[in-house]
């Protein structure tokens, strides 16, 4: 048994050198942000990205490698972050100015050049003071970067869970709390083993998603791309806030009549669209007449498109919950056809030519879209909400804001979508929206936590597409980040693969 227990220490002892390489090897392959990334062509940031590697790989001893565990370890305990900020605050207030707060990071093993502690600070300074206060150093700190924000796609804790000999039970964590030194090693060496395996697997998806992403930036610096890159039409937090009745007014209180004159006899009635996502031409006029007459004459019925009978929706379990009223019911059904189209080119003011169409008229829907936002709100009130839900939402061929990714003077990171927002469920469909086969320039997916406040409203019962399970968020609703981008690598049309964020 002592023989064995020799043999398996020495076999965990190399197995965590492996690792420790391995680590090293992640570090310098991310060690680019994506936002330097994306100022260097192709070939420059290939050339970067192999030096650094080259470089880092030599140096990085084993000392190195626990020297920045007892960082890590470090950073996380708050007494020890206290006497690091103590050892670099100004002398005649409790505070970290720009000067020294390059120094006191270092210490912490976080190295950045002066621009990034810039933007450090910028984003951090909450108060808006310049310097930054134990409470806010302690938060940039602990604040994750993109290594680790990639690493909390591993499934550590799973594969933790799978070398424990312990098996799952009632009391399985009581035999875990009784597990011997011996245990302890076995499960070490277990976990070793599956997480070389699992970093080697990430290393090379990740290699695989920048190589890919390396030649398409290429192609689009060699030549024009077919598809134009747009910057999001999109408000900031005080938008979000002032709400929609500012961007498009008041509803009048005679709603369904109200409603008609939008679609049948206003500005832009007649005027012919065609939307994005079936390639459907059509007018606000036909769609008022198929939704509420049922008038499917000169109809594009392609997949498997429905009339809905309006006394029958009244019906649902989710109707009657909600309580919606015969005019929502109308504008939810307008909005899962190809009127979604209308209705955000005026809340977006996008594309500027169509919207000018409808405001020199003095038709910006403002019933319409009041009565669709109420019917939304009903819904997701109701609406049981499915425990772990995440949504989705793909974008292809647009340029996020600056707002985004840069806090502003009070703290605040995120933009306000001034449409409707449609999101799903099945990642595999925001990827699609995303125009990966279709090769779009940025391809991004952004993933939606909901909870009890913030949820979008499932319509698939309203819609006159039934295989579309679509939740849909008001306009104005506002979209802050949580930590940093991540990029994936996933299957193409036609094989292959497609990097996107």
């Amino acid at each position: 048994d002592d023989q064995k227990d020799k043999s398996m220490q020495s076999e965990l002892t190399d197995m965590l050198k492996t690792v420790e390489v391995l680590a090293g090897e992640v570090e310098s392959w991310i060690c680019l942000s994506s936002s330097k990334r994306e100022n260097l062509n192709s070939t420059r940031a290939a050339d970067q990205a192999e030096a650094t590697i080259a470089k880092t790989s030599r140096g990085l001893s084993d000392s190195k490698l626990l020297e920045k565990v007892d960082a890590g370890f470090r950073k996380r305990n708050d007494e020890e972050l206290s006497k690091v900020f103590r050892r670099y605050w100004e002398d005649e207030a409790p505070v970290i100015s720009k000067a020294r707060l390059k120094d006191a990071l270092e210490e912490l093993d976080i190295f950045l050049n002066e621009d990034e502690v810039d933007e450090f600070l910028e984003t951090m300074d909450t108060s808006g003071d310049g310097v930054l206060d134990f409470e806010e150093f302690k938060r940039a700190v602990h604040y994750p970067g993109p290594i680790e924000q990639w690493a909390k796609t591993m499934s550590l804790a799973q594969l933790l869970t799978d070398s424990i000999p312990v098996e799952e039970g009632i009391d399985a964590l009581r035999a875990v709390s009784q597990m011997s030194s011996t245990d302890v090693d076995r499960t070490c060496a277990v976990f070793v083993h599956g997480l070389k395996r699992m970093i080697k697997e990430h290393i090379q998806t990740l290699k695989e998603s920048f190589e890919t992403r390396d030649t398409r930036d290429a192609q689009a610096d060699q030549q024009a791309s077919k598809f134009e890159i747009f910057s999001l039409s999109c408000g900031k937090i005080n938008d979000f806030h002032k709400g929609i009745s500012g961007r498009i007014g008041a509803p009048h209180l005679e709603f369904e009549g109200a409603m008609e004159a939008e679609h049948c006899s206003k500005a832009g009635c007649d005027t012919e669209f065609t939307t994005s996502n079936y390639s459907i031409t059509t007018t606000p006029q036909r769609e008022w007449r198929f939704v509420v007459n049922r008038d499917t004459a000169g109809a594009d019925m392609r997949h498997d498109r429905r009339a809905l009978d309006l006394e029958e929706l009244s019906q649902l379990d989710t109707a009657r919950a909600a309580k919606l009223c015969r005019v929502e019911l109308i504008t939810v059904v307008l909005y899962t056809g190809p009127m979604f189209a209308v209705y955000n080119t005026i809340l977006r003011r996008w594309p500027a030519a169509r919207y000018e169409g409808f405001h020199a008229g003095g038709n910006l829907y403002a019933t319409t879209i009041h009565v669709l936002v109420s019917a939304i709100q009903k819904i997701a009130c109701a609406m049981r909400l499915p425990e772990g839900l995440i949504l989705y939402r793909g974008l292809g061929g647009v340029r996020l804001p600056e707002c985004f990714h840069k806090a502003d003077e009070s703290g605040c990171r995120g933009f306000a979508e001034w449409g409707f927002m449609s999101t799903t469920a099945s990642k595999e469909v925001a990827i699609s929206y995303a125009g990966l086969d279709e090769h779009k320039p940025l391809p991004t997916v952004f993933e939606m936590r909901v909870g009890a406040v913030d949820r979008g409203a499932c319509i698939q019962d309203f819609s006159q597409y039934p295989a579309e399970v679509e939740y849909l968020w008001v306009p104005c609703s506002f979209l802050e980040p949580m930590g940093a981008m991540i990029m994936e690598l996933v299957a193409a049309e036609g094989g292959g693969g497609a990097a996107g964020v």
